[in-house]
């Protein structure tokens, strides 16, 4: 069956990304399955971008505060094809 190998749970405000470090601890998931990080969605999804869809997301599920409109390229970019 299908195994997931990596969550990136990313965000641009420190204390969302410190939220979810606890959640993981919490939750007894392990962290290097499951990894919280600070950064820009953009630069996160356009990071993958023109590489080999097996470098690519699988999934990218946007939870913007506001519209989503400006993350759609970088989300189509960044996903694998398929």
């Amino acid at each position: 069956g299908n195994v997931v190998k990596e969550v990136i749970v990313n965000d641009l405000d420190e204390a969302a990304v410190d939220q979810a470090h606890e959640n993981v601890h919490f939750n007894k998931v392990d962290p290097a399955v499951v990894r919280p990080q600070h950064g820009d969605a953009l630069d996160v999804m356009y990071a993958v971008r023109g590489k080999h869809d097996s470098e690519k997301f699988d999934v990218i599920d946007l939870d913007p505060y506001g519209s989503a409109a400006p993350f759609l390229d970088a989300a189509v970019q960044g996903v694998a094809s398929g």
